[in-house]
Order: C-alpha cells, then structure tokens, then sequence
C-alpha cells in the first residue's frame, strides 16, 4: 500500500464537527445500493468536507473514539486503488494497518473539499 501523505497532512490536528452515514437502497430493474460517509472537520480557519463513496470496509468497533479530534491519521492507496482512512490509529508511524487501529473505512473513492470559514465583522454603532 502506498500512503497519502498529502492528505493525511490536511486532516491531521483537526476537530470533527460532524459525521454522517448515508446508505440508499432502491430497485429499478435490478437492485442498487449506494452508500457514502461525509465527515466535516474543522482546522484552524477552514472547514474541510471529506466525502467517502463507495464503502467497501467499516470498522468502527472501538467506542473509545469519543474524541473529535484528530491527533493521527493513517491514509493509503492499495493495489485495487481503493482507499484507506484509519482516524484513529494505534501508531500513525507504521506504515501498514493494523489490527490495533480503530476507525479504518475503505473507499472506492473520496473527494476533499477546502472551504475559509468566513467571520462577521460588523459592528454594531
């Protein structure tokens, strides 16, 4: 597995402001399923909107993960070009996935969106 350093360096030292499972299920002529996680983390001043489509693995067994912040992280690329996020790992300095990591979701595909959160600065006179 190679690891995505560039985005664990953009969601690394962030806080979780929400988190959001989505699954729909619909039949046409056949059956589909679709399936997406949107998690929305705030760092300094920006808001970033992580969306994960296409789930494949869900492991969110731990229930210490109480947290909203986000100390360490583990992202990677496999051989089938899906991806890994690990949001609580054990050691974030291995560069496998282990089986003391906690919070590992696999994706098809992800998009990460940047957002400047914007302030009021009107006054009152």
């Amino acid at each position: 597995m190679k690891r995505l350093s560039e985005i664990e360096s953009k969601i690394r030292d962030s806080e979780v402001v929400e988190f959001h499972m989505d699954w729909k299920i619909w039949k046409t002529d056949s059956f589909n399923q679709e399936e997406s996680i949107l998690i929305k983390f705030i760092k300094d001043k920006y808001l970033l909107i992580l969306n994960l489509k296409g789930l494949e693995v869900i492991d969110l067994y731990e229930s210490e993960f109480n947290s909203q912040y986000i100390e360490n992280i583990k992202c990677f690329i496999d051989k089938e070009n899906k991806i890994w996020f690990v949001l609580d790992p054990f050691d974030e300095r291995i560069e496998e996935i282990e089986e003391r990591d906690n919070f590992i979701i696999r994706c098809k595909e992800y998009e990460l969106e940047i957002n400047e959160i914007q302030t009021n600065t009107q006054h009152s006179k």
